[in-house]
């Protein structure tokens, strides 16, 4: 082993042009102390870790069996991969509860535009929402967290704030302000694929909102009554109920995938004088369960109070049972939505 070069402080990019540079070598470049890739033939062979910015850069000259060695030892790493093959969406979202839908159907939406305009890959987020009440009048949705994402090349936070704005603007109808905390992107040799779960219920117009509390939150977000009765009324002038009722009619209701999932289904569906149009399993920020219901009310002998009686006492079923199967979670609150009513 020859020391070639050292660096003080290099990006990953430009340390690959230096050793593009070095002819046909086979090289070990090291890290703050710790091996970083192997390269040869004008390509990186081995990666040991992830990350953009690099300091104390070592670049070792090594002959075969040396380089042979270190191959054989990537292969024990934990983490063996040049870059992510593929990049799963995953999102947190803190909000009232009458917003929560929407707003996590709108960050999907913006991470997808994300992929598609600036090639970058948004695997996790952790957001905290709320509306602030103006004196001018003006509603405005405040959203800040953190965002870690994938690409092949520079990614400035401020083109993810930008279509998040626009976005989640247009999705919910308020004027929206997006501010991202923590921001980490990590280079890739190659763009990854890129995975968002497609929502339940994609043509979701929406209804009457009623929330289901089991547990209080330590703290929680205020809200003003009216202006989620505002919220909701402005919701139903934008639904077109009988495009909503053909969809409801024709679209197949089918148990939605997973362990949890399946066995809410099969409680909530059970019960009677109610239609269970759609269902979805959302994590909550305390390390909960919050679960989403659309459901018609096709029963005149059952009035709201008996039919949320019913459904809280169906999902405590339904959480017994998968406690029963090993499975710790438990839910936390529920958000029904009333899309059609026999009133």
């Amino acid at each position: 082993m020859r020391t070639i070069e050292s660096v003080g402080h290099t990006r990953f990019n430009d340390l690959l042009d230096k050793l593009r540079k070095m002819g046909n070598r086979l090289i070990l470049v090291r890290a703050s102390g710790e091996d970083f890739i192997l390269f040869a033939n004008g390509k990186v062979l081995r990666q040991f870790s992830e990350r953009e910015l690099l300091k104390d850069v070592e670049i070792f000259e090594l002959d075969k069996f040396e380089f042979l060695d270190y191959l054989e030892q990537g292969d024990k790493t934990k983490n063996t991969a040049q870059y992510p093959k593929s990049v799963e969406f995953k999102c947190l979202i803190d909000c009232p509860s009458e917003l929560k839908i929407k707003l996590e159907s709108a960050v999907r939406k913006a991470v997808l535009k994300a992929y598609k305009q600036l090639d970058v890959a948004v695997e996790n987020t952790q957001l905290k929402a709320s509306i602030r009440y103006g004196a001018t009048g003006r509603d405005i949705l405040l959203v800040s967290g953190s965002l870690k994402a994938y690409s092949t090349k520079d990614v400035e936070k401020e083109e993810l704030v930008k279509i998040l704005n626009k976005v989640i603007s247009e999705e919910t109808g308020f004027y929206t302000r997006v501010h991202i905390r923590d921001f980490e992107l990590v280079k890739t040799l190659k763009k990854p694929v890129f995975k968002v779960s497609a929502a339940s219920l994609p043509h979701f117009r929406g209804g009457r909102v009623v929330e289901i509390r089991f547990a209080e939150k330590k703290s929680r977000i205020p809200l003003k009554k009216s202006r989620i009765e505002e919220e909701v009324e402005r919701m139903l002038a934008q639904s077109e109920v009988d495009e909503l009722r053909k969809i409801l009619k024709t679209e197949k209701r089918t148990a939605p995938d997973g362990k949890v999932e399946r066995i809410v289904w099969d409680n909530l569906s059970s019960i009677k004088g109610l239609r269970l149009n759609w269902m979805r399993v959302l994590p909550d920020t305390d390390g909960g369960l919050s679960v989403a219901i659309g459901i018609s009310r096709k029963s005149r002998s059952l009035s709201e109070g008996q039919i949320i009686n019913l459904i809280k006492s169906s999902l405590k079923n339904a959480e017994k049972t998968w406690r029963t199967r090993g499975l710790p979670s438990r839910i936390s609150s529920a958000m029904v939505v009333f899309e059609e009513d026999i009133y």
